[in-house]
């Protein structure tokens, strides 16, 4: 790919196509001298590609720029440049991707934000910024490193990642290394980026999306997991007029307004619902009823679905459009994947 770059036109007529320099520059991500932020952009893009380090592309000569190389250290500098707000740059492009998308995509069709959470574990670092104590679900125990909370939207056939946060810990205790308020400042993307670490989740969630919103990024649900199936986000995602779709746990302290008038945590309304005759154990969907939350009387539709890898066992899947069928929310749900 070095050795004669003029065959891949279509790489630079990637960049042309979607307006690269338009999105670099709203973003503040500009050089003063050297080569430009596209051309820099351009290098990293192809070091990617052509499956070498920074490093081992600079030395090899064969650049884009009349061959004549550019420095590891350039490239580092550009990437790591702390006034350069990279998240504006993904955003802006994503923006983009999906409006084009858009064209190719029937109006009728259901877009959905897709909201989850990993574990980056840095278990080896001591001095890293940030570093927290953070809880593995699938481990079910704490190690060092950060929360990675993302967003993507989906329309069911194309996925693109829109946004994303690398979560400390907002309790003292947990983070390892802090950064004194007087060392922050918050006119630096980067330090932004600290002072969101420290955040909740769910008040980061809402971030995410109304970013993703103004930059006129549309959908119709927000889907994720148990984690953020709570009454208060639930709440303010509907507050910036999303529908909701997520997986619920079974909490004995969370209540539902059942249509006789009695709060039922999940465990209960099941068993209620079971004596009543609404639900069949024999098939694959269990059955669905309507209900209200139980603080600010949210109307909910919660669908239960038989859980394949334990037959004694059940999912609740949660909407807040009650006017979608069983089917639809299930199938809607299984976007996340």
């Amino acid at each position: 790919m070095t050795k004669n770059f003029s065959k891949y036109s279509a790489f630079l007529y990637f960049f042309s196509l979607f307006g690269f320099s338009t999105i670099l520059k709203r973003a503040g991500i500009y050089k003063s001298k050297g080569l430009c932020s596209v051309e820099m952009l351009k290098e990293w893009m192809v070091s990617i590609m052509t499956g070498k380090s920074a490093n081992k592309y600079a030395r090899s000569g064969k650049a884009l720029n009349g061959n004549t190389g550019t420095s590891k250290s350039s490239m580092y500098r550009f990437m790591s440049e702390s006034s350069f707000s990279w998240r504006s740059f993904h955003l802006g492009f994503a923006s983009v991707v999906i409006a084009r998308l858009f064209k190719l995509t029937d109006s009728s069709r259901i877009k959905t934000f897709i909201i989850d959470d990993s574990v980056i574990d840095r278990s080896r670092s001591t001095h890293t910024q940030l570093l927290a104590r953070v809880f593995d679900h699938s481990a079910h125990r704490f190690l060092k490193g950060f929360n990675y909370l993302s967003l993507a939207w989906s329309d069911g056939v194309s996925s693109v990642p829109v946004d994303f946060a690398m979560m400390s810990s907002r309790k003292d205790r947990n983070c390892l290394n802090q950064i004194p308020d007087n060392q922050i400042d918050a006119r630096k993307a980067i330090n932004k980026r600290m002072i969101e670490s420290r955040k909740s989740k769910p008040e980061v969630v809402t971030e995410l999306l109304q970013r993703a919103l103004k930059k006129g990024i549309n959908a119709d649900y927000v889907l994720f997991d148990t984690w953020f199936t709570t009454e208060p986000l639930v709440s303010k995602i509907m507050k910036l007029g999303l529908h909701v779709i997520g997986m619920v746990r079974h909490m004995s302290n969370t209540g539902y307004r059942y249509r006789d008038g009695c709060c039922y945590n999940m465990k209960s309304l099941y068993s209620k619902l079971l004596r009543d005759g609404l639900l069949n154990t024999k098939k694959e969907i269990l059955g669905s009823v309507e209900v209200r939350s139980k603080k600010e009387n949210i109307p909910l539709k919660i669908v239960f679905v038989r859980n394949r890898n334990d037959i004694n066992r059940y999912i609740c899947l949660l909407s807040t459009d009650i006017s979608l069928t069983e089917e639809e929310i299930i199938r809607t749900y299984a976007r996340r994947w």
